[in-house]
């Protein structure tokens, strides 16, 4: 029987992959649910376009705390 040397890294990939994917779930959930006005203007003293978001509810928590998991532990 042959060791996988790399059987823990994978682990915590596959964990990571799993973080990330709820994360994105979470988030496209929120933001179909229209969250926010987005406004863009353009500011003419210099020219750039700014874009104004405003949340209108919190964030929901998981969003927040799942890429610091998913970066520390896997």
């Amino acid at each position: 029987m042959q060791f996988d040397l790399l059987a823990s890294a994978k682990l915590k990939i596959e964990g990571a992959d799993g973080h990330i994917k709820n994360v994105d779930a979470q988030i496209r959930s929120f933001f179909d649910a229209a969250p926010c006005p987005i406004r863009s203007y353009i500011d003419v003293e210099d020219g750039y376009q700014w874009i104004k978001v405003e949340l209108l509810r919190r964030l929901p928590g998981p969003i927040g705390l799942s890429p610091a998991n998913s970066s520390k532990n896997g």
